[in-house]
C-alpha cells in the first residue's frame, strides 16, 4: 500500500482508528498506574494519551455525518478523559484571570475621554482586579465542573472500563461488524420477547 493509500485507509476509519487507539491508551495507562504510577512510562502513557485525546477532540468538531450518535458519544468521553488527566489539578483560572487582569491594566492605561480617570492610579488598578476576579469567577465554575467529570472517568477502573469498550467498538466496525448498541438493542428485544413470554404463561 502507497503513502496515498495509507491516508485514504486512515481518512475512511478515522473513527475505527481513534477508537482503537482511545482505548488502548486507556487499558496502558490504567496498567501502568495500578503496576507504578511514578515510573516515566507512566507519564509518558499520560501525555501519549493526552496528545490523542486533543486529536480526538479536534476530529470530533468535524465529525462526518455517517457517525452515529452512540459513537460519537464514546469518542467525546474517551477523547475528554484522556486530555484532561494530566491536568486534573491544574488550575488554569487563576492564570487565565491573572493574564485579563495584565490586559485590562495595560488597555486602561490608553484610555481617553470620559473614561480617562481609569488609566491611572488607584482606579486603574482597581478596574483590572475586577476584571480580573469576574474571570475568574466564570472560569473556576467551569473548571470544577470539568475537572470533577475528568476525575471521576479517570477513575481507574472507570477508564478500564470505558477504554475496553472504545477498542472493542473499534474492532467490531473496522472488521464491518455490527457496534456495541446494535449488539445491545438485539439482546434489549430479546430479553423483552422472553419477559412477555413468562408474563402471558403467568
Amino acid at each position: 500500500m502507497d503513502t496515498d493509500g495509507i491516508v485514504d485507509y486512515i481518512s475512511e476509519n478515522s473513527l475505527e482508528i481513534m477508537l482503537m487507539i482511545a482505548g488502548l491508551m486507556s487499558i496502558i495507562i490504567v496498567g501502568l498506574y495500578m503496576k507504578k504510577r511514578d515510573s516515566g512510562w507512566y507519564k509518558l502513557s499520560v501525555a501519549i494519551g493526552a496528545i490523542a485525546g486533543a486529536l480526538m477532540v479536534v476530529t470530533l468538531l468535524n465529525t462526518p455525518d455517517e457517525w452515529t450518535l452512540f459513537d460519537t458519544t464514546i469518542v467525546a468521553i474517551a477523547g475528554f478523559a484522556l486530555l484532561i488527566r494530566p491536568f486534573k489539578d491544574t488550575d488554569f483560572a487563576i492564570i487565565i484571570a491573572i493574564l485579563v487582569m495584565a490586559l485590562a491594566y495595560l488597555y486602561l492605561g490608553s484610555v481617553t475621554g470620559d473614561f480617562e480617570a481609569l488609566s491611572t492610579g488607584w482606579p486603574r488598578i482597581i478596574m483590572a482586579v475586577v476584571a480580573g476576579a469576574l474571570v475568574y469567577m466564570i472560569l473556576n465554575f467551569i473548571q470544577k465542573v470539568a475537572q470533577f467529570i475528568g476525575k471521576v472517568l479517570n477513575i481507574w477502573l472507570v477508564l478500564f472500563i470505558l477504554g475496553a469498550m472504545c477498542l472493542v467498538e473499534g474492532v467490531l466496525l473496522i472488521t464491518n461488524n455490527p457496534s456495541i448498541f446494535d449488539y445491545y438493542n438485539v439482546w434489549k428485544d430479546g430479553s423483552s420477547i422472553v419477559i412477555s413470554l413468562v408474563n402471558a404463561n403467568l
